[in-house]
């Protein structure tokens, strides 16, 4: 949860871009207990409930290869995995990349 204010300001600032950040949570914790934890932190952007395939192994987690969390994906809108990343600033990188191709073109 340490991250929910760096991703609310991603969230926020490149929202009018036509980036949307959407994070899915591991299938560890139910409904409730994240909409709960939603409020307690203030999170600005959805946040989905990855479908369990066996325990604590989510079916995004799994199709994505995450390996450790929170791991950031970034897809481009055509739907083409740019960037598998832990690290928060690599995607803001690569999100500010796909902008700046999409502004070339």
């Amino acid at each position: 949860m340490a991250e929910v204010p760096s991703l609310n300001h991603v969230a926020k600032k490149y929202q009018k871009q036509g980036v949307t950040l959407v994070a899915v949570h591991a299938p560890s914790w139910d409904k409730a207990r994240i909409e709960e934890a939603m409020k307690r932190y203030k999170v600005s952007y959805p946040v989905a409930l990855d479908r369990e395939l066996q325990r604590f192994v989510g079916e995004t987690q799994s199709l994505y290869g995450v390996r450790s969390l929170p791991t950031k994906v970034v897809i481009d809108p055509k739907g083409v995995v740019r960037c598998i990343t832990p690290n928060l600033t690599d995607a803001v990188d690569k999100i500010e990349e796909l902008l700046r191709e999409r502004m070339d073109h």
